[in-house]
């Protein structure tokens, strides 16, 4: 009996066992199974061709075609409206009226298209209208005489308010640019010499700066560039088609002050969206100075730059202190513009010496920051500041040793080196030619200083030192490479032995005597079997 029960417990335990073996087989073959779909899937994803996007006929058909055609009905409408005023078809008043009805028409038509979402074609449409409404209303004032500057002026700025509110109830941008060239067209529409130069400039600025704002508010990028690049070319034309005055090119000045102040102003308030936009104040800055030189004399636009010094330093240290990314962004555009002005306030103040030192040294410690932020802008600002310093340093040399021109000299070397030593981490080719660009002025203020220093002697004495100079740079870069181990320096050390050589050879010779080329030739043969022992000693 007992064995029995064994039998029968030996027969279950099997079982359970086999039921066990059969599941994990099944799940085994799924995993399997899923595997393999895995796999297939992914090869087939990884191997599918890329769709070729097609090209996208509708864009033409839906958007350019309208726009080109309500151009082509324009023109068409208006040749026709000639020839009927030729023949004396339509009197004057007619003809305004033609006028009225046709941009009613083109409302109309405009408003119905928007409606069943033919945006393109409804847009061109309210677009047309804008366009002959000002062109209607030039007819009534310039060619028929009908009725006063103001009224025409003042019918103009509600047609130009009219296409501002269709761009801003259907969300067109380009109907705000229609709008926008309109606007800062209707002085020049409406052609009355009793008008101010006050008149002109009040009414355009204010134009921009509901323009700007409007493009802000409703994040038009290519209306904000619009808005801001025309008023400077309004006042530029206005400048040159009108007889003004020095207090007429002032006020245009003051006018383009206020646009630059005003964008600024939009920089704190966060309202740019784009880095571009940002941008855009440096240009508006550099524009602005340029207006300012240009119409005031040179005291008036210094305290105009110390103004703008002391604007943008403020701006400055407040947008460094602010933890905030869009601050960030926009800080070298500030720092620069600072840097720019204070420059400008240097050259138009001291002596070129000291405002060149100055801007060397802005230029230097803009490309430092530059270099360690990885900002472009100030690499680009102080690049220039530096570059523009050191050419002034380079070509005007130096004839006393003691003088603010050599002193420029060493901080030219002293500042280049520190500009090579954070551009050595982040951009090795730039790094190298400024190693070399280095040693080059290194050479060129020896050969000043040894020039100086023998000034009251003989060629003879003038040659040889020179020759000794450019050996004795020779050996130390030699000696300090081979050193520190460092290449470049052994590289520069022997070129510049070899050069030596050559300039012996070809220049110092037929010029010094034949004691001088003695004493040339045996200190030439004798420092280079010296740098021979020296590479033979740090090989050994």
């Amino acid at each position: 009996m007992d064995d029995l029960q064994k039998l029968n417990k030996r027969v279950e335990d099997l079982e359970r066992e086999i039921e066990l073996l059969k599941n994990e087989k099944v799940e085994s073959k799924q995993v399997v199974k899923n595997v393999i779909k895995i796999e297939q899937t992914s090869h087939s994803v990884k191997h599918k061709p890329l769709p070729v996007k097609p090209f996208n006929w509708s864009t033409i058909e839906q958007v350019w075609l309208p726009r080109i055609f309500i151009f082509v009905l324009l023109l068409g409408i208006v040749w026709g409206f000639k020839v009927a005023v030729d023949e004396g078809f339509i009197n004057q008043p007619v003809r305004v009226l033609l006028g009225f009805i046709f941009s009613g028409a083109l409302v109309y038509f405009g408003e119905k298209n928007m409606k069943h979402s033919r945006n393109a074609l409804g847009q061109s449409l309210l677009g047309g209208s804008i366009v002959a409404l000002m062109l209607t209303t030039f007819a009534m004032y310039n060619l028929y005489e009908m009725i006063p500057s103001f009224v025409a002026f003042t019918l103009n700025v509600i047609w130009i308010m009219g296409g501002i509110f269709f761009a801003y109830r259907h969300r067109s941008e380009s109907l705000a640019v229609i709008a926008a060239l309109g606007g800062y067209l209707i002085p020049f529409l409406i052609e009355n010499q009793n008008d101010s130069t006050l008149l002109f400039t009040s009414y355009a600025l204010l134009f921009y700066v509901s323009l700007l704002y409007f493009a802000l508010k409703q994040n038009f990028n290519i209306l904000y560039y619009v808005s801001v690049a025309l008023l400077p070319v309004v006042y530029l034309i206005f400048a040159l088609s009108s007889e003004m005055s020095v207090t007429d090119g002032k006020m245009l000045a003051i006018g383009i002050l206020f646009q630059h102040l005003y964008l600024l102003l939009n920089l704190f308030l966060k309202n740019f969206q784009t880095k571009a936009q940002i941008l855009i104040l440096f240009t508006s800055f550099a524009l602005t100075i340029a207006w300012l030189s240009a119409a005031f004399d040179n005291s008036v636009y210094v305290t105009f730059l110390i103004l703008f010094t002391i604007l943008y330093l403020i701006s400055t240290y407040i947008f460094w202190n602010k933890k905030d990314v869009f601050y960030t962004a926009a800080l070298p555009v500030i720092s620069s513009i600072a840097m720019f002005s204070f420059s400008l306030f240097l050259l138009n103040s001291f002596e070129e010496d000291i405002s060149i030192v100055v801007i060397l040294i802005q230029g230097a410690i803009s490309l430092c920051l530059g270099f360690k932020s990885g900002s472009r802008f100030n690499l680009l600002t102080g690049g220039v500041l530096y570059l523009f310093a050191v050419y002034i340093i380079f070509f005007d040399g130096f004839i006393k040793v003691f003088s603010l021109d050599t002193l420029a000299w060493i901080l030219l070397l002293i500042s280049l080196g520190f500009v090579y030593h954070y551009a050595k981490s982040h951009y090795k080719q730039l790094s190298s030619i400024l190693f070399f660009t280095e040693a080059f002025f290194v050479l060129v203020f020896i050969t000043l200083l040894s020039s100086v220093l023998t000034a009251g002697y003989e060629t003879n004495i003038q040659y040889l030192a020179a020759s000794f100079s450019w050996l004795f740079y020779s050996i130390a870069g030699i000696v300090y490479g081979v050193t520190k181990q460092n290449k470049n320096v052994r590289i520069v050390g022997v070129v510049l032995i070899i050069v030596t050589l050559l300039k012996i050879i070809f220049f110092d010779l037929p010029n010094v005597s034949l004691i001088i080329r003695a004493i040339l030739f045996i200190g030439l043969g004798g420092i280079g079997l010296l740098v021979s022992r020296i590479f033979y000693k740090k090989n050994g």
